[in-house]
């Protein structure tokens, strides 16, 4: 996936496959992520990142197991994220 110039926003429900944002902006884009993702467990924006990220070799990675994962091609600051997350 590639947004446009500006402000983005990657919308993510049920199963995902294995989706790369390839120009994620920090602060500037966002992902919207449904809880059903997950299973529909109540969890806050730093559970979701703690529970399911990872700094990969030049990308952040959320993996949610067999509903998939997104991939944040080229942005390496997991801790960052928290702000640019959506629980919808």
């Amino acid at each position: 996936l590639t947004g446009s110039s500006g402000l983005d926003v990657f919308v993510f429900t049920s199963a995902l496959g294995q989706d790369i944002v390839t120009d994620w902006a920090d602060n500037l884009d966002t992902l919207h992520l449904d809880d059903v993702i997950w299973g529909g467990a109540v969890m806050t924006v730093a559970q979701v990142i703690s529970t399911f990220g990872s700094a990969a070799t030049g990308s952040v990675v959320l993996n949610f197991g067999a509903a998939g994962m997104v991939t944040l091609q080229g942005f390496t600051n997991l801790a960052s994220l928290s702000d640019d997350i959506t629980i919808i």
